[in-house]
């Protein structure tokens, strides 16, 4: 690492999706260029670590019907959880929390309410992931940012999807000289498209439909009637 340019940003991001069984975490470098914009992202490392047992079951109770004393300590545990994450794959990928600048964790989405209620004369929405990222922070001593759903939703969004703003800085990097349209399908959960318009550097991004969700339920009956 000793050679990386001083632009040269090393990043860790973390994720558990709707499936609710792990911790995605990655850790890439991220490079500037002259003008401060990102000139390209590369991985480090990756990989998933899975919940302790009976964890996925109890976080599916907890988004139904959880009380705010489960939830408080809910979201204390999974930042624990998450930290641990962070280590292991720095310590995999043989670099130290020392020389990593940021940590990003999108935490565990329990609640999403993306329409808007009225309460006491004002229109809201609103949305909570639990793995606190002051916990993170502490654990692993590194910044780390966070509740990125909620910022959307601060500025008039629905808070997801959100990988529609990592596709614009790629595919204003391959794309934009070719004058030609270009779209990203991200399959997760729940699936979701971004398109690029380069003649007036648009992009657009919007859920489309399930994804992995209905081929984890399909895969669990599966098992269930070969018993």
């Amino acid at each position: 690492m000793a050679e990386d340019n001083l632009s040269d940003t090393l990043s860790i991001g973390l994720i558990s999706g709707t499936s609710m069984d792990g911790i995605d975490v990655c850790i890439v470098k991220i490079s500037s260029a002259s003008d401060g914009s990102i000139d390209g992202v590369q991985v480090i490392g990756f990989d998933t670590y899975a919940y302790p047992d009976g964890l996925t079951e109890k976080l599916m109770e907890v988004s139904d019907h959880g009380t705010v004393y489960e939830i408080c300590l809910y979201n204390v545990l999974l930042g624990k959880l998450f930290a641990e994450a962070a280590k292991k794959i720095s310590a995999k990928c043989g670099i130290s929390l020392k020389s990593v600048q940021v940590i990003g964790s999108h935490g565990q989405t329990i609640h999403h309410i993306p329409d808007t209620q009225s309460l006491f004369g004002h229109q809201v929405t609103g949305t909570f992931q639990i793995g606190d990222p002051s916990v993170i922070a502490n654990e692993c001593q590194v910044t780390t940012v966070g509740d990125f759903r909620v910022a959307d939703m601060s500025v008039g969004g629905q808070g997801a999807p959100l990988v529609p703003y990592l596709d614009r800085i790629l595919l204003r990097k391959y794309y934009r000289n070719t004058g030609r349209n270009a779209m990203f399908l991200n399959i997760g959960g729940i699936s979701n498209i971004t398109v690029h318009i380069p003649t007036v550097d648009k992009v657009i991004g919007f859920d489309c439909g399930p994804g992995e969700s209905l081929n984890e339920n399909f895969a669990d009956l599966s098992v269930f009637r070969c018993r």
